[in-house]
């Protein structure tokens, strides 16, 4: 899931519902990036992306996309999943 922080599920704050949304955005371009050595650089990358640290205060919850990614080869990843949930925006991503 693209938002992993329960502390900020459900805050009833707007300003989460924005920082959901970009990092969930952010995500969802570089997992679709369809060359693998960019796509690697990118997702290493993540704690710089636009509310990452708000979203995923730790990386353990992103670790299985990290390891799809890389094991998908030049094969883009696709958002397969995306709600808005607890006052958040929420994707999954698949690969294949």
């Amino acid at each position: 899931m693209s938002y992993h922080n329960l502390r900020l599920f459900n805050s009833g704050d707007p300003r989460v519902m924005e920082i959901s949304r970009r990092f969930d955005d952010w995500l969802a371009e570089a997992v679709s990036i369809a060359d693998p050595d960019e796509r690697r650089r990118r997702l290493i990358a993540w704690r710089q992306a636009p509310g990452a640290l708000e979203c995923h205060p730790r990386s353990d919850h992103l670790v299985p996309l990290f390891i799809v990614a890389g094991a998908a080869g030049r094969d883009p990843g696709r958002r397969d999943y995306g709600a808005e949930l607890m006052g958040v925006r929420v994707s999954s991503h698949r690969f294949g």
